[in-house]
Parts: C-alpha cells; sequence; structure tokens
C-alpha cells in the first residue's frame, strides 16, 4: 500500500470514529496540545456529523 493510500485509510478512519464519537479511539491520535474537551467542545457548534461520500476523500492533497 503506497503512502497516500495509508493516509487515506487513516483519514477515513478518523472521521468515522469523529462520526460515530469514538472520542477513545481519538485520544490515541491526538497531539498534547488537543485534548478531547477540545475536540467535544469544538463539535457541539457543528450538529450533527455525517459520513462524506466516497468521492469526497479521492482528490485529497496530502502535504
Amino acid at each position: 500500500m503506497s503512502k497516500k493510500e495509508d493516509l487515506n485509510s487513516l483519514f477515513r478512519e478518523t472521521v468515522f470514529e469523529f462520526v460515530v464519537g469514538d472520542f477513545e479511539k481519538i485520544k490515541t491520535k491526538l497531539i498534547e496540545e488537543l485534548t478531547i474537551e477540545d475536540i467535544r467542545e469544538e463539535l457541539n457548534n457543528w450538529g450533527k456529523l455525517t459520513h462524506p461520500p466516497d468521492f469526497a476523500y479521492r482528490d485529497i492533497n496530502y502535504i
């Protein structure tokens, strides 16, 4: 699997975790400066999250 495919897979997995609210899995991926509380607070401003369509993952510019 290429790096781009690996990143795409990780990105899809993380988006799924946000949508279903699996904060324990998200917590393992965070940098020290960001907390679950920060994420929950921000997500409260967004309303309900939904899964993006598959085409949304096609043209991501990985830097």
